[in-house]
């Protein structure tokens, strides 16, 4: 069982690393916003991604579906 677990953590720090490499992209998009602004539009749930927070989305790795909703979020 101690390899299970090991295995199991090192998958988690690799997803874990991936969601906050998606998440910096998303930031870099939306960086003309304010901070407020970007924290906003990454927890609130949004129609574009079927009822998810983007960061939702980017952790079932729909990362073309939010950074268009991110694009679609800054031209408004």
């Amino acid at each position: 069982m101690p390899f299970m677990r090991k295995r199991h953590q090192t998958r988690w720090r690799q997803n874990r690393r991936a969601l906050v490499h998606r998440l910096m992209e998303v930031r870099k998009l939306l960086a003309p916003m304010p901070i407020g602004g970007q924290n906003q539009f990454l927890n609130l749930p949004k129609g574009s991604l079927s009822g998810l927070t983007p960061v939702q989305a980017l952790r079932r790795g729909l990362v073309a579906r939010v950074m268009t909703a991110a694009h679609g979020h800054l031209e408004r």
